[in-house]
């Protein structure tokens, strides 16, 4: 595996720059490539906000493992054949690899030191499931809960189809009593409340299950705000990396975009990798590589307007 030279500083500039980064699964290693150039150009990023797999790339760019998990997730990805085991099932045991494979990278690569001596700050969003609403031990109130979530995500699919965008997985959640609850710098205090955390911001029942945070339940972050730019305390400029032009096309119609400089960036074209494709380990090197270059147009635009 061949990664791409760094290139040298070149940022003078007193701006806050923000880095924003979608939810996507192992899309999102594109967003880490991007990440990663920016970061290393010397680019004055001072926040940086991430849901469900954003989340661990925002995580990696501050914890400078980034070349490190890339490395990692290739060998693991090459050493599993499947994302689906029908033995385990049949044994009684979790059928999909993804939450073990996720949580050890995550676990292995976190610089808690770094990240709390690091003046860039961070946030992960999460989706609180409320205990006195949804008990754990009530399994029937947890599936209706993921179906009518789901239901909601392929009735908003159907409308954008037709050219119509509404919030419905957003409203839904919150029509169910969900609350968005984001983490920062402050919150992660150990690599294991740092796996915590990134899969509770990444709970997609069931390849991730409902995530345990300090006697909570959690959810996917992506459920209410895909693209957390609303996140992003202080800035002077944004760039917003997303995969699905439903996140952009939600953050327009947020009204989270009034009074911000936001440059969008995306694939140019179709990635090599879907969202739970866990055993595709070329797919992972050529997304994070597509988002180097992205990452480099990125930075010639930028040279223009700070």
């Amino acid at each position: 595996m061949n990664l791409p030279l760094k290139i040298p500083s070149l940022f003078k500039t007193r701006k806050k720059i923000g880095l924003a980064l979608s939810g996507g699964g192992c899309k999102a290693f594109f967003g880490l490539g991007v990440g990663c150039v920016l970061m290393e150009a010397g680019m004055p990023i001072t926040a940086i906000a991430g849901t469900s797999a954003g989340s661990a790339m925002a995580l990696s760019l501050m914890s400078g493992s980034s070349e490190a998990v890339l490395r990692y997730f290739y060998a693991i990805t090459l050493r599993n054949p499947s994302n689906f085991y029908l033995s385990r099932l049949f044994r009684g045991r979790r059928p999909f690899p993804h939450e073990t494979m996720y949580r050890r990278a995550v676990a292995t690569y976190t610089d808690i030191e770094k990240l709390q001596k690091s003046r860039i700050r961070l946030a992960i969003n999460a989706i609180l499931v409320p205990l006195h609403k949804y008990p754990p031990e009530d399994m029937m109130k947890k599936i209706q809960l993921i179906s009518r979530i789901m239901g909601s995500l392929r009735e908003e699919n159907k409308l954008a189809e037709k050219g119509i965008y509404r919030p419905v997985m957003a409203q839904t959640a919150l029509a169910m009593g969900l609350e968005e609850v984001v983490f920062r710098n402050e919150d992660i205090t150990s690599k294991k409340k740092a796996a915590d955390i990134i899969l509770a911001s990444s709970s997609v029942p069931p390849l991730v299950s409902f995530q345990k945070v300090d006697g909570q339940y959690y959810l996917d972050g992506g459920i209410v705000h895909n693209l957390p730019i609303i996140h992003i305390e202080d800035a002077d400029l944004i760039v917003a990396v997303y995969y699905e032009g439903l996140t952009r096309r939600a953050v327009e119609l947020s009204g989270a975009e009034f009074g911000r400089t936001i440059i969008y960036v995306h694939p140019d074209s179709r990635l090599p990798i879907t969202t739970w494709d866990y055993a595709n380990p070329h797919g992972v090197v050529q997304a994070y590589e597509m988002g180097r270059r992205a990452g480099e147009k990125t930075l010639k635009l930028l040279y223009n307007i700070i």
